[in-house]
């Protein structure tokens, strides 16, 4: 009872270093998808576990907790010698030095070192105490490396409340290796080794709070953005794409091929709709004709050009799947109208036409023969119900 009140203090900070690695790790995942995501986030999670579970199996009290001895000394050994992997490489990348050469090199060998003692530990060459003094050192050079570095960084950059914290961290965590190390070489303590863990606990839950923090910011940041954009390019009385779609669509697609098709459509009656029964009207107007558009040209963007003008493009299709479409839409306005014959009914002009090379300059040529089609289809659609 003794030794497990003895050891309390430990095994509540590596505890505690275990569950912050696992929030980052869930935090990660959670947001994997997300292009703004600080994928160091991950790494600085794996250092924190690797560092708890160190500190469990290599406390006084382990063995009284957890029968098996060899067990203990396998993880402790491969935790202490492999943490370092994941702390230079989120630091790397707090730095932007992903693609330095000499943090390759020291990634490299970190990695190597903590092969060769785990060789060591499994072939029962050495044991944990043997090569503790080698994993001591691995994690001195590793601090005094990364403080050098970061040191240089701020000399060069602006000195940010991150490089201030990563700085008086590291500096934290050098104080407490030291403390460790004399009281281990000193005495040959190991478990009371806790300022060492305390030290990097603090730093990796500040510097992980800070990391999701500001991940969290460039996400709000990045869903206002898109919805800014949605905004942009979006007609907010039928969700359909607007004007600016269609410039933009020009500009980042080859519209300048013979399978490209544009169909231009006109509402008809809108003003009449306006004048006789309000603008309310007349919005149902609209959105009733951009349902049926849109399900009538799956295959295709289908735009609000402005007042009762509409657009589908097809930028990848054939004059078959076109007038395949426009039966569909034919035939989805006649069954709309019968169904609700109490509402305005909607009628439709529409002309489509193709970018052919030897007759239109530009796509703005298709257009206007489209439209040109179009209003000759609106001329005998309004001939027909005067008769």
């Amino acid at each position: 009872d003794h030794l497990m009140i003895q050891n309390l203090p430990v095994m509540i900070i590596a505890a505690l270093a275990v569950i912050l690695g696992v929030v980052f790790i869930v935090f990660y995942v959670a947001n994997i998808r997300n292009e703004e995501l600080d994928r160091s986030i991950f790494m600085l999670g794996i250092f924190s576990i690797l560092a708890g579970f160190w500190k469990m199996c290599d406390m006084t009290a382990a063995p009284i907790i957890f029968s098996n001895s060899l067990v203990l000394s396998g993880v402790a050994i491969i935790a202490i010698t492999m943490m370092v992997v994941p702390f230079l490489t989120f630091i790397r990348h707090q730095l932007h030095k992903e693609d330095s050469v000499t943090w390759t090199i020291a990634t490299m060998l970190c990695n190597l070192n903590a092969m060769t003692l785990v060789i060591l530990q499994l072939t029962g060459i050495a044991d944990l105490r043997e090569t503790l003094t080698a994993s001591h050192i691995m994690i001195i050079l590793a601090i005094i490396f990364v403080m050098v570095n970061v040191i240089r960084e701020a000399g060069r950059t602006k000195f940010s409340s991150k490089m201030r914290l990563t700085i008086g961290c590291c500096l934290l965590c050098i104080l407490g290796v030291i403390i460790d190390m004399a009281v281990y070489y000193y005495s040959g303590n190991t478990g009371s080794m806790i300022y060492c863990l305390l030290a990097f606990l603090i730093y990796a839950a500040l510097m992980g709070l800070m990391s999701a923090k500001e991940t969290r910011r460039l996400i709000v940041r990045g869903y206002q953005a898109d919805h800014f954009e949605n905004l942009a390019f979006h007609d907010t009385l039928t969700g359909l794409y607007n004007r600016a779609f269609y410039y933009e669509f020009l500009k980042t697609h080859n519209v300048y091929r013979e399978n490209c098709f544009i169909v231009m459509m006109d509402v008809n009656d809108l003003k009449l709709c306006n004048d006789t029964l309000g603008h309310d009207c007349g919005d149902e107007l609209l959105i009733n004709s951009a349902q049926l558009i849109k399900e009538a040209f799956p295959i295709g963007e289908c735009l609000r050009m402005g007042g009762d003008e509409f657009c589908v493009l097809l930028p990848e299709s054939s004059e078959a799947e076109c007038k395949l479409c426009l039966n569909t839409f034919d035939e989805l306005l006649e069954k709309f109208n019968e169904v609700n014959s109490d509402t305005f009914p909607v009628s439709i002009a529409y002309g489509y036409a193709n970018y052919i090379k030897k007759i239109d300059l530009d796509f703005s040529d298709t257009l206007r023969r489209a439209d040109k089609m179009m209003y000759q289809m609106k001329i005998d659609m309004k001939t027909f119900e005067d008769q």
